[in-house]
């Protein structure tokens, strides 16, 4: 037994994944299978760069970081996954439409970092594809929930498969961050320290358990880095956008 475990210490360690962070994103958990059916992978040539939520069953919130640039047609969406790379059931590949870059995303400070992706035809609708609501933060409710395919670590391994975090604080300090680089009329800064999205987890949607169901509070924007102890991670507060998500994309479904 000793030895099968040290075998797999120095597995890790070679692969650049620390031996504690194996099956774990930054502090986090494996997700079951239907536990997130707002979320998707947008891929870019076939290789998931970012998360996203269903808005409604033609238009995908995201990043503005994420897709600003980037060619259509080397875009897809992935809903109703769990594993990246093998065909499941019941997923859903579809192909971009267009993308709609908030009009004053700043690339360099990331201020009003929000885009939706149209997609080529619609989401069909089950127990695993649900759009989800978005409303300002429940004060009185300090955690809430974010998924993605991001690294496992900030030196380590894209994972394959859907992990989760419970994100507590959503009112941390954000002074790491210079004076252009936080808005807290435009910005959610979140995070105690203990756990922390990271790469490729931009544009998941942050998620609070709220008494009248789950709503979509933020979008992942950026941090500092995913190393221990992690600093406090910025979301896009998407109630600040109302209007514009509006203009853009209509309403979402009345059963929400």
């Amino acid at each position: 037994m000793k030895r099968v475990f040290l075998v797999i210490i120095f597995i890790a360690s070679f692969q650049g994944v620390p031996a504690e962070d194996v099956g774990r994103i930054v502090n986090g958990a494996e997700a079951a299978r239907g536990e997130f059916p707002w979320l998707v992978s947008i891929s870019e040539n076939d290789r998931h760069i970012c998360g996203g939520f269903i808005y409604n069953d033609r238009f995908i919130i995201t990043a503005a970081s994420c897709v600003f640039e980037k060619a259509i047609t080397s875009l897809k969406v992935k809903v109703s996954g769990l594993v990246l790379g093998i065909p499941e059931p019941g997923e859903q590949n579809i192909e971009v439409f267009s993308v709609h870059v908030h009009p004053s995303y700043d690339t360099m400070f990331k201020l009003h970092d929000l885009a939706f992706v149209k997609l080529n035809r619609p989401i069909v609708f089950g127990d695993a594809a649900k759009a989800i609501r978005y409303e300002e933060p429940d004060e009185s409710i300090q955690t809430a929930t974010i998924a993605g395919w991001g690294l496992i670590s900030e030196t380590g391994d894209q994972t394959q498969r859907l992990q989760k975090t419970t994100i507590f604080n959503l009112a941390a300090n954000c002074n790491i961050y210079g004076i252009n680089e936080y808005s807290a009329n435009h910005m959610i800064c979140a995070g105690d320290g203990t756990t922390s999205p990271c790469n490729y987890d931009q544009g998941s949607p942050l998620v609070q358990a709220t008494p009248s169901g789950n709503i979509v509070i933020g979008i992942m924007s950026k941090n500092n880095g995913c190393v221990s102890p992690y600093p406090p991670t910025i979301y896009t507060r998407l109630a600040t956008y109302y209007s514009w998500i509006m203009q853009t994309a209509g309403q979402q479904p009345a059963n929400l």
